[in-house]
């Protein structure tokens, strides 16, 4: 799924009709498995376009995901798919959500639960996938498994926002700070990728990055997925390349999340606490973003004390709210 996620050179259907293909084959429970594009970034509404399905009647699918677009309530969708990369719908803790929405959310489309991965970035727009489930679900799922989830939630975020920066007519290498072999050899570099430090990241990410992709790695996705990181050094995203011939490369694109700095935050802070605020954990921020655990804790720590608040849980209030309100204020009149 990872690897389909990488294929730029599609346009939108095509590419999620791979993802999702990918998806039913491997995580489909018998009633297949549907993905979509969703825009959350505006606090009163939710869209969502391009649905496409797999191992279900896709016209019966279709029907299905139009009512629930239609008829489910804006914050019921919007807190499903804010407050978690992965999750069973039936266990997301309702919040200000009334409980019968909820109810009438699975009456809709008929489904007794859904396993929902959320691939939002910081911008709360992206991707996601309802998997059914066939009877509701009563316990968690294991965290080793919610972890491979979040671990792809994050790649498909990674994929979408490097698909919107260089567009499907673009090819791998436009734009791309280093080439490097499958061996890890450093072939080109240039920019920030060019001092010591970097090289040296990126020529272990690349052996990773191959590493995760063999035969006997790939069939443990825990294993696959912690060794293909989202992002390397909080700046680039490594696809691979052929040229002509044949011949492999990997090549590094510089793919961060595009912020604008909030007040007071660095834009490493702003990016943390962003997706801290889409309900994802420190272990996936930390994954998603390239950077270390440690790291994702201090810029959480440091945010909260230069604005003024006591703990995560009242960040991550502000930040939305702030966030909220930004998008809600009206943009400033043309001087012209």
């Amino acid at each position: 799924m990872i690897e389909a996620a990488y294929h730029l050179d599609l346009a939108d259907d095509a590419w999620m009709e791979g993802i999702v293909g990918e998806g039913e084959r491997l995580l489909g429970q018998g009633l297949g498995l549907s993905g979509y594009f969703v825009d959350a970034s505006k606090p009163d509404s939710f869209d969502t376009w391009g649905m496409c399905s797999a191992g279900m009647d896709p016209v019966l699918e279709r029907e299905r995901f139009k009512r629930w677009t239609e008829h489910a309530p804006t914050a019921l969708k919007r807190h499903a798919h804010l407050h978690s990369a992965a999750s069973f719908a039936s266990q997301v803790p309702f919040g200000d959500v009334a409980p019968r929405a909820f109810d009438d959310s699975f009456e809709l489309t008929g489904r007794a639960d859904v396993l929902g991965i959320s691939a939002l970035d910081s911008t709360a727009r992206g991707c996601g996938l309802a998997i059914p489930c066939p009877t509701r679900q009563v316990n968690p799922p294991a965290a080793a498994e919610r972890l491979v989830w979040e671990r792809l939630a994050a790649h498909l975020g990674s994929a979408l926002r490097l698909r919107r920066q260089v567009g499907s007519s673009a090819t791998t290498e436009e734009g791309a700070e280093a080439v490097l072999t499958p061996a890890g050899r450093v072939e080109h570099a240039e920019g920030e990728a060019a001092t010591p430090s970097a090289r040296e990241a990126l020529r272990h990410a690349a052996l990773r990055f191959d590493r995760a992709r063999t035969r006997s790695v790939r069939r443990q996705p825990l294993e696959a997925t912690g060794l293909w990181l989202a992002l390397v050094a909080g700046r680039w995203t490594l696809v691979d390349h052929f040229e002509r011939g044949g011949r492999r490369y990997i090549v590094a694109r510089p793919n961060p999340p595009r912020v604008e700095p909030m007040s007071r935050l660095t834009v490493r802070e702003t990016r943390v606490t962003l997706a801290a605020a889409l309900g994802h954990s420190n272990k996936m921020i930390a994954y998603e973003l390239g950077i270390a655990p440690s790291t994702v804790s201090g810029c959480l720590l440091r945010a909260a004390s230069k604005l003024g608040v006591a703990d995560r849980a009242a960040l991550i209030r502000l930040v939305a709210d702030r966030v909220a309100g930004e998008r809600r204020a009206p943009s400033a009149p043309d001087e012209n």
